[in-house]
């Protein structure tokens, strides 16, 4: 095949590549993955790799609060996976700020978008709102979530 790939081929593959890359733990290699353009002609802005780089894992806090701020200043152009990883990411970051009633409500907003995931989403929500609950000693409903997922 002579020239380049056309996007709707290439994308999948950078997606699955750099989840690939995550589960491994080289979160460094997801990022550049996610973050390398698709040719010269299209625009390096590709919004599914992006839930890899709002995975809990990834080292680098400042590009996943920029990633997050981005996916929910525009969540309609982000898909629901984008926004469940974006809001996980921020109700941990919220926690780990000591406003917890922020955190709660965060999580709780993934959890509500749960429903309509489509794929396999890399960090469950409802895991997040059971360790957040188990903290704050709210053990039934810490139960319930676990459950849950």
């Amino acid at each position: 095949m002579a020239g380049p790939a056309p996007v709707e081929s290439v994308r999948p593959l950078r997606t699955w590549l750099a989840r690939a890359l995550m589960l491994r733990g080289d979160a460094s290699a997801a990022q550049q993955v996610s973050q390398e353009p698709f040719s010269a002609t299209v625009p390096a802005d590709p919004p599914e790799p992006e839930l890899l780089m709002l995975n809990m894992l990834s080292p680098d806090q400042t590009a996943k609060n920029d990633l997050v701020d981005r996916v929910l200043a525009a969540p309609a152009a982000y898909s629901v996976e984008v926004r469940v990883a974006a809001l996980n990411v921020r109700a941990m970051a919220k926690w780990r700020e000591g406003r917890l009633d922020e955190a709660l409500a965060c999580v709780e907003d993934a959890v509500d978008l749960r429903e309509h995931v489509t794929e396999s989403c890399q960090s469950d929500p409802l895991w997040t709102k059971a360790w957040m609950l188990t903290r704050l000693h709210r053990l039934d409903e810490a139960l319930v979530a676990a459950d849950t997922a």
